[in-house]
């Protein structure tokens, strides 16, 4: 008899790395599992029509902070509550850094499993993730940074229900493609398209390098609440024939094969899985020194790491590709053999089996 597992998202819109997170959760245990999710309305949850995937549509958490979601939040509780009573599931995976905190509110509490994508900045939120480890079974993080990080503000007595399963990638639907034109060198972000980003770390490093070297050009892919100031500053630098803003899409992998390295000069990340999909096919990246980030880059090897906002060194570093354009098959070649070693969908889908098991 296959077990019930209930899944829970509270956000809705586009989605991003969490959701995408989720759905390929969701993807592995139903295979074996009935599945059942709660969520709003949201476009990175949405599934094949051939996917056994119950859902059913919950009120939604936006992404400001006003009083207006502590009420849907109380909502919330009782909306998930009533499902879980309906379902009587074998294990809880609430999904996301907010998400998380409805854990004291919600019944059968030792089946519950927390994600946790995002690191611990403050004692309020330690306190709040305290909450939920003493009302769960396990907390799942991305990383070993993340883990160490948590045991700064968590009680002793809770640090063996910390658990940590790396982020992965599906990595042999990927296809190794190296390089063959160098003759224009292609850069490429994939992020929502934000401040905490580094979005525009980005576009004044990628300025300046065009004032060095002019056969470059940049892509940004995803959607965001700065789209329209970066279309001003490709208006305003007159750069429409080097930035393409490509908002959001379903291509990567083709993109990616069409670009030759990765940047994500995030000032707040966890374990990202657009630089996965870089090493996946082959491309080296260029990221910020936070986070999980140095457990993915090995500096030299496989891309470079730079220190959040220091948009000299980024431009360094872009520099460097364009001068030594025949690196950039061999650190991504070591980019998808790091993957292949540590960061593969089977290890990853493995260890949740073992968890919810």
């Amino acid at each position: 008899m296959k077990k019930k597992i209930l899944f829970i998202n509270i956000f809705g819109g586009q989605g991003g790395g969490g959701e995408v997170y989720l759905k390929r959760l969701i993807q592995a245990l139903g295979k074996n599992n009935d599945s059942v999710l709660l969520s709003p309305k949201c476009k990175a949850l949405d599934f094949d029509q051939n996917e056994d995937i119950q859902i059913i549509q919950i009120d939604e958490i936006r992404k400001n902070k006003s009083f207006f979601n502590i009420l849907i939040f109380f909502k919330l509780i009782f909306q998930i509550n009533y499902q879980i009573l309906r379902i009587k599931p074998c294990k809880i995976i609430i999904n996301g850094d907010r998400a998380i905190y409805l854990a004291p509110f919600l019944f059968l509490k030792n089946r519950i499993i927390g994600v946790k994508h995002m690191l611990i900045d403050s004692r309020i939120k330690g306190f709040l993730v305290n909450l939920v480890l003493k009302n769960s079974f396990k907390l799942v993080t991305i990383s070993n940074f993340h883990k160490t990080n948590f045991t700064s503000y968590i009680k002793q007595s809770y640090l063996n229900k910390i658990v940590v399963i790396y982020n992965s990638v599906d990595v042999d639907s990927f296809l190794y493609k190296p390089i063959q034109d160098f003759s224009r060198i292609k850069f490429i972000q994939i992020s929502s398209l934000e401040k905490r980003k580094g979005i525009f770390d980005t576009l004044n490093s990628f300025k300046h390098l065009t004032e060095t070297y002019q056969n470059v050009e940049l892509s940004l892919v995803g959607s965001g609440e700065q789209i329209k100031l970066i279309t001003n500053f490709v208006e305003d630098n007159n750069l429409h024939s080097k930035i393409f803003v490509l908002g959001q899409r379903n291509d990567i992998k083709e993109l990616l094969e069409n670009h030759h390295i990765l940047l994500l000069p995030s000032y707040d990340e966890g374990l990202p899985l657009s630089i996965l999909e870089a090493f996946s096919v082959g491309r080296p990246a260029i990221s910020t020194r936070i986070a999980g980030i140095p457990e993915l880059i090995d500096n030299h090897l496989n891309g470079f790491l730079v220190d959040a906002g220091d948009s000299n060194s980024l431009v360094e570093k872009m520099l460097w590709f364009c001068e030594n354009p025949t690196t950039i098959n061999k650190m991504g070649y070591n980019g998808r053999c790091k993957v292949e070693s540590g960061f593969s969908q089977t290890d990853w889908t493995e260890s949740w089996i073992s968890l919810i098991n």
